[in-house]
């Protein structure tokens, strides 16, 4: 299979919040990119279905909950969900570059 990812990324644990059809689910996070998120469930959306997540990331003051729109790309047999974030949405995507910037520094 050929890998279709443009940023690296970067292994985290942790819940999410999975709105999409009016529902709303916490989901296990598996990991995060600058560009979309990896999570570890048991739903099974379709792919191209939009939803928003609401992540909780650390920050100076606690915690700060970083709303990120997407959409499914992918779901494998083993339960991974794989949420491609859309180019251009108004959402706190640089507060998740931030944290990932940090995250970097703090492992190199």
């Amino acid at each position: 299979m050929t890998e279709r990812r443009t940023c690296p990324r970067t292994p985290t644990t942790g819940r999410v919040y999975l709105t999409f059809d009016g529902r709303c689910r916490a989901e296990q996070l598996v990991d995060l990119a600058a560009n979309g998120v990896g999570l570890d469930t048991d739903l099974r959306l379709r792919p191209g279905l939009l939803v928003t997540l609401f992540v909780p990331l650390p920050d100076e003051h606690g915690w700060v909950m970083c709303q990120l729109k997407g959409q499914v790309a992918r779901r494998t047999r083993q339960g991974r969900l794989g949420i491609a974030l859309i180019p251009g949405a108004r959402d706190a995507r640089a507060l998740l570059r931030a944290h990932l910037q940090a995250l970097h520094r703090q492992a190199a």
